[in-house]
């Protein structure tokens, strides 16, 4: 039973790219499996870890792109793209 192992995951990213839509973003999110409730927030439940699914979005953003994927529910982990220091200092606290 795979879905025994799947957790919930929030994908928010922030594209700097001026008029950039990244339909290859898109794509990707939705190939495994994410849905869209809000603008530039997704939800996921995968058997992935949060680092494998920030891992695998690379060749669609930009280098000055943010991106943070965090666990919904339970003990919960996350992924970052690009926050800065405080904001990372933040998650770890929280």
């Amino acid at each position: 039973m795979a879905y025994l192992n799947q957790r919930k995951y929030e994908i928010s990213y922030d594209l700097y790219r001026p008029g950039q839509q990244y339909p290859q973003l898109i794509e990707h999110l939705k190939k495994i499996g994410a849905w869209k409730p809000l603008l530039s927030t997704w939800l996921i439940k995968t058997s992935l870890t949060a680092e494998q699914i920030r891992d695998g979005m690379p060749p669609f953003i930009d280098r000055n792109d943010k991106v943070l994927v965090a666990e919904i529910g339970g003990a919960g982990g996350w992924a970052s793209y690009n926050l800065n220091e405080q904001q990372v200092a933040w998650l770890r606290a929280a």
